[in-house]
């Protein structure tokens, strides 16, 4: 039944752009600049 069923994709997919995205800030491949 639907209790079965994973959570919703798009969640899933929120979370793991957010997790990728301090990932590579961590890792520094992703440089910003904080306003002066």
């Amino acid at each position: 039944g639907f209790d079965e069923a994973p959570p919703p994709l798009i969640e899933s997919r929120s979370k793991n752009y957010l997790t990728m995205a301090m990932e590579e800030i961590a890792g520094g491949k992703i440089t910003y600049q904080t306003p002066a």
